[in-house]
């Protein structure tokens, strides 16, 4: 079995992209493993109450848009009754190119809101956590499972070890905080050295 999708994008990038396909047919609790060169997600759609349905139909928003977008960008396999259960379970193969797609869908969306911090609450953060994880670990993704609260998910090291990492949703804010001071002291470190090139250029032009 392949763990590694041949995508150019990294995980955080592909799993946030498999995320906001979920959240738009309002999947919150799923399965997601490797499947060939895409991923296969088994999730539990959240039905809708009157009153959210007659407000997506009043502003489709970017809702509308994705939902466009699956028809072509994803393989809907099936819809079943799980044995002894009422709930309705959406079996969804994600390919390389549908993955791409999604990914344009939310660049487009990010780069109509504002900055600040994530909705941790969203499946398309939650796996863009996971995926920036696995991702700083230099590792493959293998699979993930979200239950209500708390996320568990499969990884492959570089020397073929497979780690089990299991996560409450609500640290996901310690973590993302966590990153965003990395990620800040690597701009930091890059500003000084674009800093003292800058000045080097200068003295030298001056001499």
């Amino acid at each position: 079995m392949k763990i590694n999708p041949q995508t150019t994008t990294s995980f955080e990038e592909a799993l946030r992209a498999i995320g906001q396909g979920l959240q738009s047919l309002a999947v919150e609790d799923f399965e997601l493993q490797v499947e060939g060169d895409g991923y296969l997600a088994l999730g539990i759609p959240r039905s809708p109450s009157p009153g959210a349905v007659a407000n997506q139909s009043t502003k489709p928003g970017m809702k509308v848009t994705f939902q466009n977008a699956w028809q072509i960008i994803t393989e809907r396999i099936s819809r079943y009754n799980a044995a002894n259960s009422k709930s309705n379970f959406l079996r969804v193969l994600f390919t390389p190119e549908g993955i791409h797609r999604l990914e344009c869908e939310g660049e487009t969306k990010r780069s109509e809101d504002s900055g600040g911090i994530p909705n941790l609450n969203q499946v398309s953060q939650i796996l863009r956590m996971v995926g920036e994880y696995i991702d700083a670990k230099s590792g493959r993704f293998i699979s993930a499972c979200k239950q209500q609260d708390s996320i568990s998910f499969d990884y492959e090291t570089t020397a073929h070890i497979r780690i089990t990492k299991n996560w409450r949703l609500a640290e996901l804010y310690e973590y993302w905080l966590q990153l965003s001071k990395q990620r800040q002291k690597r701009h930091d470190v890059a500003e000084r050295e674009l800093a003292g090139e800058r000045g080097k250029s200068a003295t030298a032009q001056h001499r």
